[in-house]
């Protein structure tokens, strides 16, 4: 497995968007988006969990820098 961190998440965004942006890419496993509150809006960024490395690797790759988005693999 293999998780990406994705920065620069506009208010708008939630699972489906992230999920839509990655499924290109195959394989992934879950979406965690960060919030302050369980309820409350999610304060900008979220974790994409992959199953296969060199696929998480080829989508970080492929959107980092796209529409102000910041993805890297998490630490």
């Amino acid at each position: 497995m293999s998780t990406l961190y994705v920065g620069g998440l506009p208010p708008s965004a939630d699972t489906e968007f992230l999920r839509e942006l990655f499924d290109r890419f195959a394989s992934v496993e879950s979406i965690r988006l960060i919030r302050r509150e369980p309820q409350g809006p999610h304060r900008g960024f979220g974790y994409v969990t992959f199953t296969n490395a060199r696929e998480a690797a080829a989508a970080a790759a492929s959107l980092d820098g796209e529409s102000g988005l910041r993805v890297a693999p998490a630490r």
